[in-house]
Formats: structure tokens, sequence, C-alpha cells
């Protein structure tokens, strides 16, 4: 038998048994506009076609890319076809269709994970997907679903010939509503039968394998069918407009009400949405993935874009969980447009707090704390606070891994070299095995001891692809390092409880008297947030924010200058009315 067309044989022959079966479920006509499995596998069970030919389909596609790697390992070309493969790789994935194309996407900001090669062309899936025609975008257009049709909302029919940019969901058109330019999203015809079908056959393939008799793939297809679970349902709302448009209006909204990222961020006004057709305001600017102000200030974008979803994450609690480039606009007066808003994902007010206070503790190098954080977040379980056995092998452990992981910059690879010479270093010393059968200990007796916890996940590819962005433009960009002027703010002026001891903790180092230098970086992280993120164009740039024209920048200085003070910068004027305040400061 040819290898490559065994997993297609396999696969065929269990889709065919399972199509058998009939669930306790309804004939359905419609899928769920959210992630419920048992409607999806009752869904697609009843139709045995078109799950026989997607099995065939990505086993042979699969498959055969995969045999073409293995033969050029054999013949010790790899380097030399790699340009050739990635090519191939970029034009799989658009056949195979949104599933994977997403999971590109986030591979795709990650410059310490593929080759240059393959991120060359991974990159092109962020807004350069396949496009498909315009009858059937005209289609998609007509249909009014209970309401009126979206292309009643347009004269001129021939901005549908070709889009400005064709994504993983959609692809988008300029057109022109009321006199003004708008963006027009169109949804990839039939994408929820695409993905929904995608999903129920990768999670199907996780619950085949969880019932084999080996250990590691048993292991590794339940952790599959549990990252299924977590991730779809985010992913299967991303399919309907109607939510991103309200995910956009909410955001909108939030950022009008924040200080913070009001003069920073902007949010395209939405004009009319449906489940398959989104018109929002046109924003005017350079997208991340452009050449001109964009790339030439990468560094300089990328801190703002940061310090903004540190103010998402840990202030307002909503945010914006998809920050690829090609979901970025620099504005010519130095704003960012933010773009797509089917993924968001929300962080209650205690997480907020148990993330500053964790931060905070791993900047001042206090890995015990980390630990009791880390609890607090759910990454670890509660019990394990009162096992001082178990924390004496877990903390130094943990002090080491994230030490390695965050007190430098730098790469995976990079971190990974790290992790391989302290692993040698310890099997040397005869330290390794002792530990290995320790950690193993309390894994079995904690049921796992480490998890990642469900509201994480979103997060974690938020930040993952901004520190991704952060090491295209800086190899020894420290994610943890630049989060921290945030942190230094949050301590100087909230008053709360558990900031207070935060403060307190940072600032005494657990000794009795205060550690100069933690007052110094405090000052310097406060002046250099404040600056960027609430201070004039001039102030921002000079903290390390978006330079603009002189023309430009000399025009907004003045009008703020007319208006304030110009003998003091914003960081000072803030730390003097929190010193100062009428009503007392703890600081």
């Amino acid at each position: 038998l040819d290898p490559v067309k065994i997993p297609a044989g396999v696969g065929t022959a269990l889709v065919a048994l399972l199509a058998l079966r009939r669930g306790p479920q309804p004939w359905l006509d419609e899928l769920p506009r959210d992630y419920d499995f048992g409607r999806i596998r009752s869904y697609w069970q009843r139709r045995p076609f078109q799950l026989i030919s997607r099995f065939v389909e990505a086993g042979l596609k699969v498959g055969g890319y995969t045999f073409q790697l293995k033969v050029d390992e054999l013949l010790n070309r790899s380097d030399e076809m790699r340009p050739q493969r990635a090519v191939e790789a970029r034009e799989l994935i658009t056949d195979l269709g949104v599933t994977f194309i997403k999971i590109a996407q986030v591979w795709a900001s990650r410059p310490d994970i593929l080759p240059k090669e393959y991120l060359k062309e991974y990159e092109k899936l962020l807004e350069q997907v396949r496009p498909f025609g315009k009858d059937l975008a005209l289609e998609t257009l007509r249909r009014g679903e209970n309401g009126r049709p979206a292309i009643e909302l347009f004269s001129d029919l021939s901005v549908f010939d070709e889009p400005v940019a064709s994504a993983s969901v959609g692809q988008v058109y300029k057109a022109t509503m009321n006199g003004k330019p708008v963006a027009v999203k169109v949804q990839r015809p039939d994408v929820r039968e695409q993905s929904t079908l995608d999903l129920y056959v990768i999670r199907t393939a996780g619950a085949l394998g969880a019932m084999l008799p080996f250990d590691q793939i048993r292991r590794q297809s339940q952790q599959l069918m549990e990252l299924i679970d977590l991730t779809a349902p985010t992913f299967v709302k991303e399919l309907d407009y109607e939510i991103e448009a309200s995910n956009q209006r909410r955001f909108a909204q939030t950022v009008e009400d924040c200080e913070l990222i009001r003069d920073t961020i902007v949010v395209p006004e939405i004009l009319f949405a449906n489940r398959e057709v989104l018109v929002q305001e046109w924003l005017d600017g350079k997208k991340l993935t452009e050449p001109g102000a964009a790339s030439d200030q990468a560094g300089r974008v990328v801190k703002l874009l940061l310090n903004s979803y540190m103010v998402q994450f840990l202030e307002t609690g909503y945010l914006h969980g998809d920050p690829h480039p090609g979901n970025f606009i620099l504005m010519g007066d130095g704003r960012l447009g933010i773009l797509d808003y089917g993924l968001m994902t929300e962080i209650t007010a205690d997480k907020r707090m148990s993330f500053i206070e964790f931060l905070m503790h791993l900047q001042a190098k206090e890995y015990r704390s980390c630990l009791s954080d880390l609890i607090n977040l759910e990454f670890f379980p509660p019990a394990l606070k009162e096992d001082k056995e178990a924390l004496d092998i877990i903390v130094p452990t943990l002090a080491t891994t994230l030490a390695t992981l965050y007190e430098e910059g730098g790469d995976l690879k990079k971190k990974r070299e790290m992790f391989a010479k302290q692993r040698e270093e310890m099997k040397q010393a005869g330290k390794l095995d002792g530990l290995r059968e320790k950690l193993q200990a309390i894994s079995k007796k904690y049921a796992g001891a480490f998890r990642l916890p469900p509201y994480f996940t979103l997060i974690l590819r938020a930040f993952g692809t901004l520190e991704g962005l952060g090491l295209k433009s800086d190899e020894n960009f420290a994610i943890v390092k630049e989060c921290f002027p945030y942190i230094a703010r949050r301590l100087i002026v909230d008053d709360s409880f558990r900031m207070r001891e935060a403060l307190r903790s940072y600032l005494y180092k657990g000794r009795s008297r205060i550690a100069v230098s933690r007052i110094d970086e405090l000052s310097s992280g406060f002046g250099t947030f404040t600056n960027l993120m609430k201070g004039s164009r001039s102030e921002s740039a000079a903290a390390g924010g978006v330079r603009l024209d002189s023309a430009r920048a000399d025009g907004h200085d003045a009008a703020t200058a007319a208006a304030t003070a110009p003998t003091l910068d914003s960081a000072s004027k803030e730390i003097a009315e929190v010193v100062f305040s009428p009503q007392g400061n703890f600081l």
C-alpha cells in the first residue's frame, strides 16, 4: 500500500462506520450559530459523503506533502527545497480552508518558530488568501435574511469586481455609501460548513486516538480534544458578523470611556451588519503588512500596540483577541486603527488584579510569590498552597523556568537552547532523574498539577502574537520588560488595598528599608507609559511612540500647548496630582 493513502483509507472506513450511527439529536437542516459539538456531530454524521470526501482530501494532501518532506530529508536536500516546500505549504493550507488558515496565521506572527521561507509565505495568508469571485460575493450581498439585503446600500456594483484584501473568513471591498468611503466585508461561501466539518473531523480523530492502547498517543489525543473544546466556541462565533458588529460597538464605547487609550486607538464605526456582510467606516492609513511608515517604525508601533493591549487586558478587561499585523492601521496622525472584532475575550476584575501582581512579582524576581499568583489565576490547584513539600520542589524549578523565559529577551529558539543546556548540566550532576520523578509524583497527586485555564487561551494567543511582532523588529525583545511601564503606573495611581500591598512588596523586597533602585524603576516606568499613552505627540515619540512628520507634530503640539501649561510633561503633571491629591494617596 502507498503509505500516503493509509490515513485517508483509515479515515474513510471510520467515517463510514460513524455515519451508520443515529444519535439522539433530531434531523438538523442548519448548523448552530454557537459551538455545540453534539449538534455539529449530528449534522455531519448524516452527511457521510461529505465526511468521506473531506477525510480523503485532507489525508491525501497532508500525507502527500509530509511524504515529500521525508523524501527531502532522506536525500539530504531539505535546505535546498525549503523555499519550494514553503510555497507548497501555503497552497496546501489555502486549499484545506479556513480552519487551517487560522492556525497558520498564528504561526505567521512568530519568527522564532518558523524558518524565514515559511514565515514569508504564511504572512501572505494574513490578507492575500486566494479570493472568491464577484458572482459569489453578489449572491451573498443579495441574501437579506430577515432584513434589508446589503446590496441595496450600493449603487455602483463595479466596486465588487476585485477585493482590496482577502482573508480566511471573508474578503474586503472598498465602496461608497452616502458619499463616504466604506469597507465592506463579505463572508466566504460555505465557510461555516467547512469550518465545522474540519472541527468535527479533528475532534473525532482525537476521540479515536484517545481509545488507543498507547499512553502518549492517548494523552495527546485527549489534549487535542480539550484544545478544540476550548478554542472552537470563539472560532465559531467569529463566523457571525452580527456578533462581530456587537463586539465592535462595545469595544468602541470601552475605548471612548478609557482616557488611557481614547487618543491612541481608533475603532471604525459600524454602518450595517448581518450574519454574512459587515459595512464599516473606511480608515485611511498604512497597515502593518504594508511598506511605509508602519514598517519603518516597527519597534515604535509595537510599543504603542503592546501598551494599548495592556490597558485592554488589565484596565478595561475587554480584549481584542486577534492582533495579527493585517488588523492594524497606522494612521497619519499617529493613532492606531484596529480591525476585525470577531475574536474578543473578557477578564474579570479579580483576575486582572492577580495578573498585575504576577507581572510585578516576575519583574521583581519574587518567584515564590509568582507561584501564589499562578494558583490564584487557576494555573495550579489551590491545594498546592498548603503542600510545603511540593512547594519546595516546584518553586526552584519555577524560578529557573521563569528566569530563562523572561529575564532576558530573545526568541524561542534561544530559550530552547538555554533549557537544553540546563537539562544537560542537571543530567551530568545526577539531578535530572530525581527531579523528574518528584515532579511526576506531584502531577499524579494533583491530577496534572499545571493546566491552562479556559479563559486564558485568547489572552495567550494575543500576547504571543504581539511578542512575535516585537521579535520581528528586535531579536532581543523582552515582553515582560516592555509590559512593566503599565504595571509601574498602576502601582502608583491605584490606591486599592491589593495594589498597596503589591507596591509595599515591590519597594521593600521583604526587608525593612526601601530599595532605592525600585523607586527609580517605578519612576521611569510611570513616566514612559504616561507620556507614551497620554502625552502630546512629541512626548509620545520621545517615550518610544510613533514619530510624525515635523509639520503634523508641530501642529498637534501647538494645539496642545494652547490648552495646557508647557512647563511640565504629562507624566510630571500626573504624578504631582497623585502626590498632592486632596483625598490623599498611599504613595
